[in-house]
């Protein structure tokens, strides 16, 4: 998963990251995949959030919340417009965001192993099509 300012891999019970911080210098980790991991993280991608991508989410969020917890003439939104909006940001990117997301397809359509002793592979890879796309459709378009 990529984020404002980096990205974000799992694998086997782990959770790696790679990010800059806001003086530019690149900071690495893995930890096990628990709880206080998923809440760095969550703190990590809002600190790193513009502010108008946090507003129309908790405003999203509000519109469909409020009206059903109080009573109003109106229903509110329905629950999966937070989905649409969230499928929808896959296409509405911050301009720092675009080279994360870049990298992250990039470690999709990688074949093999990933690792960082095969990052030229990774390197080389495109960003266009999946591994599991690749694996899943071999032969349908040739």
């Amino acid at each position: 998963m990529s984020f404002q300012s980096g990205i974000f891999y799992t694998a086997e019970g782990s959770i790696s990251c790679a990010y800059h911080d806001s003086n530019g210098q690149l900071h690495s980790w893995v930890k096990p995949m628990n709880g206080r991991t998923y809440i760095e993280a969550v703190r990590l991608v809002v600190k790193t959030s513009p502010p108008w991508l946090m507003c129309v989410l908790i405003g999203v969020a509000l519109l469909i919340l409020v009206p059903k917890v109080w009573s109003f003439s109106w229903d509110g939104l329905p629950y999966y417009c937070f989905l649409y909006l969230l499928f929808g940001t896959h296409f509405i990117f911050p301009t720092s965001l675009k080279k994360y997301h870049g990298a992250e397809h990039k470690v999709f359509s990688t074949r093999g192993r990933i690792n960082r002793f095969r990052l030229a592979a990774i390197k080389r890879a495109t960003i266009k099509k999946s591994r599991m796309f690749n694996r899943s459709c071999d032969g349908l378009f040739s």
